[in-house]
């Protein structure tokens, strides 16, 4: 008997060898067929990824090209229209004529700097800046200041209702609620309104850890949708207290005077003045090629195409931030669309449907640059898939 479990036992052990030398032959099998699929896939990968990045680049040449093109004939047309309505015509010829030599000499502007092959990722924002002023700003004054001084201690400051609409912010609160307490203005005619969606409890247990001062008050947004900043402040007006209202993103540093700077053009404004838009920026804006390229934009909008459209009596889309608002005006109009993610934008061209006037102020507010394509790409449009 215990030479029949000797044998069976041995059988069994070769048997059992058998079956891990088939099984890891199995194995081997699987992960050399799971190597050539991830190898071809990764294959497959590096040729779209290529062949997207030359289309991208394509397309952004041909966009580059047509800019250039376009630019002398936009810009000589504006010209027209602006020196027409001031009689000046001789001026007007005169200007559209040295648009003829812009393109070339931006070409040869940075040529002269930086090579011929140097591209936007290196160039400063200031010289950007500053050749934008040589060619344009001039031309239009759209960026002209007074040196006059302003004396604010004379100011009348009425009761002022800021509204910071926040989602999933913990991470900027603190620098958020320094940025409010730094504003150069009354704090007892302050009305600050922090906006927390009520499912937001990560952005509520941060805010709890600071002691706000007592013009701030915390508001939790019901939970329902959509989920836009639109919405929440929509539902806070109800809580406003103030004659005027401004709103600002979380990641926002405002000039300490914009309070002030933008109740003194209401003042000198008619009944028709609904709203002073403030300029934006990036206070990160020399982080990367990306940051460069969203700051030109900015500088783009709000020094050159918004004065310019203000210039024009046109309507003015507005910018998400430091707009300040006329609270008797925006009631009228039902104040913002909820379902609308350019929200800004929509109610600036409600305004000017609806007679009234929007100005631009010399103030800018700081914001965070988006500094990759996926912060960029979340930031854009996470609200409209939510």
């Amino acid at each position: 008997m215990l030479e029949y479990y000797k044998k069976s036992s041995e059988k069994y052990k070769e048997l059992d060898a058998e079956v891990n030398k088939m099984m890891n032959e199995a194995l081997d099998k699987a992960n050399s067929i799971i190597k050539h699929n991830r190898q071809q896939l990764d294959q497959t990968l590096d040729d779209n990824a290529h062949s997207n990045l030359k289309k991208v680049t394509d397309q952004v040449e041909k966009a580059l090209g047509d800019l250039q093109a376009n630019t002398a004939n936009i810009a000589a047309d504006a010209v027209k229209k602006i020196m027409h309505e001031r009689k000046d015509d001789k001026r007007s010829s005169e200007v559209i004529s040295s648009f003829s030599h812009t393109s070339r000499d931006i070409n040869r502007w940075v040529e002269a700097h930086y090579g011929i092959d140097y591209v936007l990722i290196k160039v400063d924002s200031e010289q950007i800046l500053n050749l934008l002023n040589s060619h344009f700003a001039t031309i239009f004054n759209l960026c002209e200041t007074s040196n006059q001084k302003v004396d604010y201690s004379k100011l009348n400051e009425p009761i002022y209702t800021i509204l910071l609409p926040v989602f999933e912010e913990s991470a900027v609160i603190g620098q958020l609620i320094e940025s409010v307490k730094s504003l150069d203005y009354p704090k007892s005619k302050l009305d600050v309104k922090l906006l927390v969606e009520s499912e937001d409890q990560e952005t509520l247990a941060a805010i709890e850890k600071y002691t706000l001062p007592q013009y701030f008050e915390v508001i939790k947004v019901p939970h329902s949708l959509p989920r836009t900043k639109a919405k929440s402040c929509n539902y806070a007006m109800s809580f406003a207290r103030g004659k005027y209202a401004v709103i600002y993103d979380a990641d926002d540093k405002p000039d300490p005077l914009q309070l002030k700077k933008a109740l003194i053009e209401f003042n000198k404004g008619d009944d028709k003045l609904a709203c002073v838009q403030a300029k934006l920026n990036y206070y990160n804006c020399d982080y990367n090629f990306l940051t460069k390229s969203f700051s030109l934009e900015y500088m783009n909008w709000f020094q050159y195409l918004l004065p310019g459209f203000q210039k024009m009596n046109m309507p003015m889309p507005l910018g998400g931030s430091s707009n300040h608002f006329s609270v008797k005006i925006l009631k009228k109009l039902f104040f913002w669309d909820a379902y609308n993610v350019t929200e800004d934008a929509d109610l600036g061209l409600r305004l000017a449907q609806m007679g009234y006037k929007t100005r631009m102020i010399d103030s800018e507010t700081l914001e965070e640059s988006p500094i990759t394509v996926f912060a960029w790409i979340k930031q854009r449009w996470y609200t409209l898939l939510t």
